[in-house]
């Protein structure tokens, strides 16, 4: 994942050397003054087979509520949010202690909003948009048995907005791929659950 800081409105260019230099926000913010973390991520276009074999659990859930705080995950200081989703259907687990509609889970993604010496201090992905309390999502996650938290596979490619009656991809602008390319699928979530469980009834493919 690379990233770039924000100064004001304009780019500044400060490479991850520079960023590692400082050991919280609070001194990025002293030395550079209040600055956006953009992040964009690099991994290729994956498809909804990957999505299922990389997966400890596929389920449909409602955003209910987020907490950011600071961390450092890749040796410089950066915010991180955890975003806590009620499970309303289970598609697709294989994990060790089985969970079942109506449990709660943790999903720790990159971004989020903190107030860092007294300014309000942004970090977000540019093409994986945050999530938003209150919407439906089909997440296909991976779990961390270090923090107790899940994270979306393929660097957010495993996670889908629920509208009326259509599922929309939410990472967009993914390498390969030409403008006029849609995150929109054509398909109600009951046919995507459809398509999840048949895959993972598949026998897996020899190696």
């Amino acid at each position: 994942m690379r990233v770039t800081a924000i100064v004001a409105g304009g780019v500044l260019a400060l490479s991850l050397g520079v960023l590692a230099q400082d050991s919280s926000l609070a001194d990025l913010v002293r030395r550079h003054g209040p600055i956006e973390l953009a992040m964009i991520n690099d991994g290729y276009r994956v498809d909804l087979s990957y999505l299922v074999v990389e997966s400890h659990l596929i389920a449909r859930g409602r955003v209910v509520t987020l907490t950011s705080f600071e961390s450092r995950p890749r040796g410089r200081p950066t915010i991180m949010t955890d975003y806590a989703i009620d499970l309303l259907d289970i598609f697709h687990q294989r994990l060790a202690s089985p969970r079942q509609a109506g449990d709660q889970v943790a999903v720790r993604r990159d971004g989020g909003e903190l107030l860092v010496e007294g300014h309000l201090m942004k970090a977000y992905v540019m093409n994986f948009p945050a999530f938003e309390v209150g919407e439906e999502y089909v997440l296909a996650l991976r779990a961390d048995s270090k923090t107790g938290t899940f994270s979306v596979v393929a660097d957010g490619q495993g996670a889908f907005l629920i509208g009326a009656d259509w599922v929309a991809r939410q990472v967009r602008h993914i390498p390969g791929e030409t403008p006029e390319e849609t995150q929109r699928l054509d398909l109600r979530v009951d046919d995507l659950r459809s398509l999840i469980v048949s895959l993972a009834e598949q026998p897996p493919v020899a190696q």
